[in-house]
């Protein structure tokens, strides 16, 4: 989702969108991924951490549909797309980092930083990967890219959740 910012705009542009347009995307989906990593994590406070993972797995796959609909170049779906890109696709992460303070409360900075890390090498690496990719290809070879990669993050947050267990785990444990 971090090639969003970087490249919607040029994206937009190249699909005849003009620049009103593209910004009010960016805009609107900018508010509401503020909107979504306020009010998931609140939402999903008192679930389980299977639960909240699986909404964070959902929070990505909606993030990647909207990819693909950036991928189609329908100005229509463009604009929807870029919402989706950013409400979902990067308003998971603070629901994310609530599970994961949640699961290790006597290590949250150990924890949290182990899990950031990944989170920031992809945010290093995705714009790049996707201008790369645009370079030798097309911005709809780029965003199908970024919507698989979010499919497949979306699908590690999911074999990611612990296991159902029929004792309680103890106190602060996945």
């Amino acid at each position: 989702a971090t090639a969003l910012p970087s490249f919607t705009a040029t994206a937009g542009l190249d699909r005849g969108l003009n620049a009103f347009a593209v910004a009010s995307a960016q805009m609107v989906g900018s508010i509401g991924s503020i909107v979504v990593r306020i009010v998931a994590p609140v939402l999903v406070s008192h679930a389980s951490p299977r639960r909240r993972l699986t909404v964070v797995a959902g929070l990505i796959a909606v993030g990647s549909t909207g990819l693909v609909m950036l991928f189609t170049g329908v100005p229509a779906l463009f604009t929807l797309g870029a919402v989706l890109g950013f409400a979902a696709g990067w308003g998971w992460n603070g629901l994310y980092n609530q599970v994961v303070a949640t699961s290790a409360p006597d290590r949250v900075a150990t924890a949290t930083g182990m899990t950031q890390a990944g989170v920031f090498l992809g945010g290093v690496g995705g714009p790049a990967l996707f201008a790369l990719i645009v370079a030798r290809t097309d911005f709809s070879t780029a965003w199908l890219s970024m919507a698989v990669l979010m499919a497949i993050a979306s699908g590690a947050a999911l074999a990611g959740r612990p296991r159902p267990d029929r004792r309680p785990a103890p106190s602060g444990t996945f």
